[in-house]
């Protein structure tokens, strides 16, 4: 049964080890495109978006607000995903201990310095440049990801998994607690039986 739960757990770390590293990739492919082929890529959900929320004939202002916002939006959702399986990962390592929060603060400290990393990427790469706000975008991104997985884990997740071996070992401390309190009280009764017997 040990190895099983064992086995799982392993499992369970690779999966998610192996959806950061997707993350990472996905970021950093999207971030290997000039400009030519980012603009392509953000051009036609652009062209499919203004006619749900521009007018029937946008002027270019409008179209490149809306393009704007998206480019916003695709950074903020990469980066919360990225949040998200991080997290993941994170919550099974700190076996959603309350006390190991630090584990995340840990885990948003490493989004932001990947989002630092892609941005320096960009510097690099033809009609790309590194922006501030995009950094501060990928930061609250990753971290509205972090925070929503350990919600669900710290509330729901620790409760359903880990609250059966937590109260074994709340159980099992306090047989310990007892056995050791139980051990001084023999000392005085062999004393006394020595005594008699002298």
């Amino acid at each position: 049964m040990a190895m099983k739960k064992t086995t799982v757990r392993r499992a369970v770390y690779i999966v998610s080890a192996v959806l950061v590293f997707g993350a990472m990739l996905y970021i950093f492919i999207n971030s290997a495109m000039d400009a030519e082929q980012s603009g392509a890529q953000s051009g036609w959900i652009t062209q499919v978006l203004s006619k749900i929320f521009l007018p029937a004939d946008p002027s270019r202002e409008e179209m490149a607000k809306l393009e704007s916002v998206l480019r916003t939006l695709g950074h903020f959702s990469e980066f919360m995903f990225l949040g998200l399986v991080t997290a993941i990962l994170i919550s099974f390592l700190i076996q959603c201990d309350p006390k190991k929060w630090y584990g995340y603060a840990c885990g948003w400290i490493f989004c932001i310095i990947y989002a630092l990393t892609d941005e320096w990427h960009q510097m690099f790469v033809p009609g790309r440049a590194a922006e501030w706000k995009d950094v501060l975008t990928d930061s609250f991104g990753s971290l509205t990801g972090i925070l929503i997985i350990a919600t669900i884990f710290l509330t729901f997740v620790r409760k359903r998994f880990y609250q059966k071996s937590i109260s074994e070992s709340d159980s099992s401390d306090q047989e310990n607690g007892e056995t050791g309190e139980a051990a001084p009280d023999a000392g005085p009764q062999d004393s006394e039986t020595t005594d008699s017997n002298g």
